[in-house]
């Protein structure tokens, strides 16, 4: 899954792409074009997990974050970059917004208000403009029934939220609209407001923020984090116990960073299951209503294929009693069948025939 970082420029979203990859300064200035790195998702189960099967391979699960050449405003940019700019963000499935926190600390909750109104706005504008232009198509080519027509209802339903300034990811009906889905429109996107923040005031708490605020970044489609960009790029070259002994110097109990990569993944609707064994514990990524048949499939076709049942114990339960087999000999391990609804954290042993 991608995630696209964007934010007004100076707001230090090539900084916080270094914190979160952990990729160099020279591998970052050599580059003129959006940068990808991969990273895995902190999970402290696949670190038990692995300590208990010591396997030959540790697999954790993965997202990628995308640096954006320019800011989020046209108007800082020609048409050409701007097309260019929107057309990445859209092939995101969520987004991270950089916010300068550091620039005047003791004005970090105007700082904040003000970015969130900017880009909010910004994103609103550019959908709108993909909404009038389809509908103003569809009424060139007439009236339409069946699934144009649908599409049409939706998509007016879309502008009217648009231009009143409101985002998509607000309305959750019109966000998750399946008639709209291929228009991949920016403002239905769930983002992670990163409050890059100063080294002198590492903390930043939303509830100073007015209420449409919080509500336009908060809950199901967003969240708020606190990172302090410059700190945590240097502390994603440290050793995992020299970054947190550093960071208990500045009384943070865990890099800012982990918690923007869970963020990111959780509000992406993923989950985790595992596998474990000599050869390898690995966290799989799922979708969260994914069925027992469906998370076969991730693993290989064949296994959802030849699928006979699936032998699952909670994760907790299997570190608990060191090991799938001795959660079985307890009677922990279930056996479900394809309909089963996955849950997060959930280890399990297809058995398949083909």
């Amino acid at each position: 899954m991608r995630i696209c970082i964007i934010g007004q420029p100076g707001a230090g979203k090539t900084t916080v792409f270094r914190a979160l990859t952990g990729a160099s300064l020279d591998w970052v200035a050599s580059s003129s074009e959006a940068l990808v790195r991969a990273v895995e998702v902190p999970d402290s189960h696949v670190q038990v997990m692995s300590e208990l099967y010591c396997p030959k391979k540790t697999t954790f699960a993965r997202v990628e974050y995308v640096d954006l050449a320019g800011g989020a405003r046209r108007k800082r940019s020609n048409g050409e970059h701007v097309a260019t700019f929107f057309a990445n963000v859209r092939s995101a499935a969520a987004l991270v917004h950089v916010v300068d926190g550091f620039s005047i600390p003791e004005a970090i909750g105007e700082l904040v208000e003000d970015a969130i109104h900017e880009v909010d706005t910004e994103l609103a504008i550019a959908d709108l403009e993909v909404c009038e232009r389809r509908i103003a198509r569809l009424d060139k080519e007439g009236t339409k029934s069946g699934a144009e027509a649908l599409e049409r209802v939706a998509l007016v339903r879309a502008a009217v939220e648009l231009s009143e300034g409101r985002p998509l990811r607000l309305t959750p009906e019109i966000a998750n609209s399946p008639e709209l889905r291929s228009f991949s429109l920016l403002s239905a996107k769930p983002v992670v407001t990163v409050v890059n923040t100063a080294e002198s005031q590492p903390h930043f708490d939303p509830r100073c923020l007015p209420e449409k605020v919080r509500r336009a970044r908060e809950g199901a489609w967003g969240r708020f984090v606190a990172l302090c960009g410059e700190l945590e790029a240097e502390l994603a070259t440290l050793a995992p116990q020299d970054a947190r002994a550093f960071l208990a110097d500045f009384g943070i109990d865990e890099p800012a960073r982990e918690l923007v990569i869970r963020e990111s993944f959780e509000m992406l609707g993923l989950m985790p299951f595992y596998t474990v064994g000599a050869d390898e514990v690995r966290a799989w990524t799922i979708p969260s209503a994914a069925t027992a048949e469906e998370a076969a499939g991730v693993i290989h076709t064949d296994i959802a294929r030849g699928f006979i049942r699936a032998e699952v114990v909670g994760c907790e339960s299997l570190i608990a009693l060191a090991g799938f087999e001795n959660a079985r000999k307890k009677g922990k391990v279930r056996l479900e069948g394809k309909s089963y609804r996955m849950r997060s954290g959930d280890v399990v042993n297809f058995r398949f025939n083909v």
